[in-house]
């Protein structure tokens, strides 16, 4: 959705926004903290995920008409080429890797519940 916003000129391709619950909404800032987590998070599983997975740092999902989050890792099946023309779907996610400040009052639920909704397998 937000590809096609950008490639219709209703957004820039620097805005930084996802699709949430069907409204557009601007990401959280990554601190140098998520990023060296993130980093540190890619290294070790270049080491452990088998051949036909790819790390998708910072990649939009398409979980629905209403969600396409920017997740902070998502793993993801096939090869970084595999997907040139669309955002992964929840039924192509092994693991999703979110940093998430939600305030006492939100809770996870509605994170938990889109994920869920778009297929990515919950434990």
């Amino acid at each position: 959705m937000c590809a096609r916003m950008v490639a219709a000129g209703v957004l820039d391709d620097v805005q930084h926004v996802e699709l949430w619950d069907g409204r557009l909404v601007r990401q959280t800032v990554k601190l140098p903290f998520h990023c060296a987590f993130l980093s540190n998070l890619i290294a070790e599983l270049h080491r452990v995920v088998p051949a036909g997975w790819n790390d998708g740092p910072g990649s939009p999902l398409a979980l629905g008409p209403w969600h396409q989050p920017d997740v902070g890792l998502a793993l993801i099946r096939g090869g970084p080429r595999d997907h040139p023309d669309r955002h992964p779907t929840g039924a192509e996610v092994g693991l999703v890797v979110e940093f998430l400040n939600p305030s006492p009052d939100d809770g996870l639920g509605p994170v938990v519940a889109a994920f869920a909704g778009g297929g990515v397998p919950a434990l």
